[in-house]
């Protein structure tokens, strides 16, 4: 790489640390990581995606009425329908607008955002997290989160189509709270952390982050997708791709029949 390529680069890394500071993805060690714009309004917030172009301080998307009509179309997505994910009611900010579970009410279980820069933003509350056993131990729900990243990632690509947004790109995942919790909704054939499957976390938060030079065609996102969650599960301390089925309709690949238990 030459010097004025490394210089360009991190340039981007400037713009992406100074955008992630704001909305509190920064240091995952901090009081109140996570927790920042839209992701304030979600009740026990678990899990945040965040996507950022080369430049997250450009103005690209105006939420108009032709915006609207295609947020809120009930797309078919990689893994089904959008609606089955992202339910149609909207909500807005000065710098974002969301699909979010919420019909008038002020608090959200989850979104599925894109700011004005053009980049989405998936928050997740409870419905990215549970408990097991008998001490209430914090698991995280490994293919319903992989499985909603999968679209989100998939709504980027259309949101790059239509908008001409420019990279690079990052992505930033960041899971909260997971000190002494497990991984589990697994892929068929795997053991769920209910039955001693799979190691405990370690770290108080985790924050992964990915950057791409290039952002994947329509047909390379499940390339994409399978690292992350690869990713996801090294940060549990397992080497192994649990977000694919060992058995099953899906065997030897994500297993999208937990599709039918996100909600």
């Amino acid at each position: 790489m030459s010097e004025t390529q490394l210089e360009v680069q991190e340039s981007c890394r400037r713009r992406w640390r100074g955008a992630r500071r704001r909305l509190h993805l920064l240091d995952s060690d901090r009081p109140g990581f996570g927790v920042g714009g839209l992701s304030r309004f979600v009740p026990e917030l678990s899990v945040r995606m965040l996507v950022l172009p080369n430049d997250p301080e450009a103005w690209i998307v105006d939420f108009d009425e032709a915006f609207w009509g295609w947020w809120l179309a009930d797309e078919e997505g990689p893994v089904g329908r959008r609606s089955a994910l992202w339910q149609p009611n909207p909500a807005v900010s000065a710098s974002a607008a969301a699909r979010t579970d919420a019909n008038g009410e002020s608090t959200f279980r989850h979104f599925l955002a894109i700011h004005r820069h053009g980049g989405i933003e998936v928050a997740l509350g409870r419905s990215g997290r549970y408990e097991i056993g008998p001490d209430s131990a914090p698991a995280f729900r490994l293919l319903p989160i992989v499985l909603r990243i999968y679209d989100a990632l998939a709504v980027q690509r259309s949101a790059i189509d239509r908008y001409g947004i420019d990279g690079p790109w990052e992505i930033t995942i960041a899971f909260l709270g997971t000190e002494g919790s497990f991984l589990g909704c697994l892929g068929a054939g795997w053991q769920e952390p209910e039955h001693r499957g799979g190691p405990a976390c370690r770290e108080k938060n985790i924050l992964l982050r990915r950057e791409l030079s290039v952002w994947p065609a329509s047909g390379d996102t499940q390339h994409l997708v399978l690292s992350l969650a690869a990713a996801i599960d090294n940060a549990w301390g397992s080497r192994h791709a649990r977000c694919k089925a060992r058995e099953g309709q899906f065997n030897g690949n994500l297993d999208q029949s937990w599709l039918r238990y996100v909600y």
